[in-house]
């Protein structure tokens, strides 16, 4: 086991200093100038994200001073860790060069996109009558892209259905007291826009809306950004 690690120490080292094991088993050294000016990025943010604000840790292979910029933004001169605020949704760029380098591997960028979360529009009351359907039409999703989500609705009791459904990939039954299901935004509105909801009993009813997500990715765990209260009253 020692002489294994000692074999991996060498090799880091030969590949930081440019050493070079000979057909004779007897170590020498190249020319390393490729690597003097290297940049290298340390930490960056997720290449898809929420987040406005982006940091990045980034260091040399010598002590040159660096220069940073962001988008079409001129260099400046900069230090780790750099962090950009306020920053648009859509695209961005960010570049760190060792000044006075002059091989490719002087300037490190990185490219990344950060996508508003998606919402819920809606969430009005409606009334109507036991075990007849009623219109909940106006819940929409809105988000900057039109990226796959996954929408659940859920009632107390009764029935959810969508006339329309193309599209989209449900987690267990199409309708029921509750549902699950996958689409792209226009899929999702379009489907949405038909939702009916039978209640079975009479009262006020909620009907709660959630967008799920995963953490660290595009979109986080979203709960009741939108909602209907169904009033019902006995069937005539």
């Amino acid at each position: 086991m020692r002489l294994i690690a000692r074999n991996v120490k060498w090799i880091v080292l030969a590949a930081a200093y440019g050493l070079v094991l000979a057909a004779s088993g007897v170590w020498s050294v190249r020319q390393v100038s490729a690597l003097t000016d290297t940049v290298f990025l340390m930490s960056k943010p997720l290449a898809q994200t929420t987040a406005n604000t982006a940091t990045f840790t980034f260091d040399s292979f010598n002590s040159n001073p660096l220069e940073c910029k962001l988008d079409s933004a001129s260099f400046s001169a900069c230090t780790s860790p750099y962090t950009a605020s306020s920053l648009a949704d859509g695209s961005h760029t960010f570049t760190v060069h060792a000044i006075g380098g002059t091989n490719p591997q002087s300037t490190a960028s990185y490219t990344w996109s950060i996508n508003a979360l998606p919402v819920f529009a809606g969430g009005s009351s409606v009334s109507g009558i036991v075990t007849t359907p009623l219109a909940i039409s106006d819940l929409q999703v809105s988000d900057s892209g039109n990226e796959t989500l996954t929408l659940e609705l859920q009632a107390p009791s009764g029935t959810l259905a969508m006339a329309t459904t193309a599209g989209l990939t449900f987690t267990g039954s199409p309708a029921g007291a509750s549902l699950k299901f996958s689409g792209t935004r226009t899929d999702l509105n379009t489907a949405l826009a038909t939702l009916t909801y039978t209640p079975s009993v009479s009262g006020s009813l909620t009907v709660s809306a959630f967008i799920d997500g995963q953490d660290g990715q595009i979109y986080d765990m979203l709960n009741g950004h939108a909602y209907k209260v169904v009033s019902t009253g006995p069937q005539d």
